[in-house]
């Protein structure tokens, strides 16, 4: 599991183990997706995501498919993380 630090709080991630998605977590409260991936380690946000979506998503056999189907360009999405090289 790892966290990442979001404001005053912090989201805990959990392994996907998919092809480009490294780990994931959704805060129900504020109804906001995380997701981290492998290739440079860049973490983006998702708002307005429902949280039987996110249920949906961590049960996935396919995590990165469902993720290009279901999630990106279907929410609002930020970057909140790019590594320094």
């Amino acid at each position: 599991m790892t966290v990442v630090r979001k404001g005053a709080f912090i989201i805990k991630h959990f392994k996907f183990g998919g092809t480009h998605i490294d780990t994931a977590a959704y805060d129900a409260q504020c109804e906001v997706l995380e997701v981290r991936f492998w290739r440079g380690g860049e973490v983006w946000q998702y708002s307005g995501v429902p949280e039987e979506l996110w249920y949906t998503f961590k049960g996935e056999a396919r995590p990165d498919m469902f993720y290009h189907r279901n999630i990106k360009g279907r929410f609002d999405e930020r970057r909140i993380w790019t590594p320094k090289y």
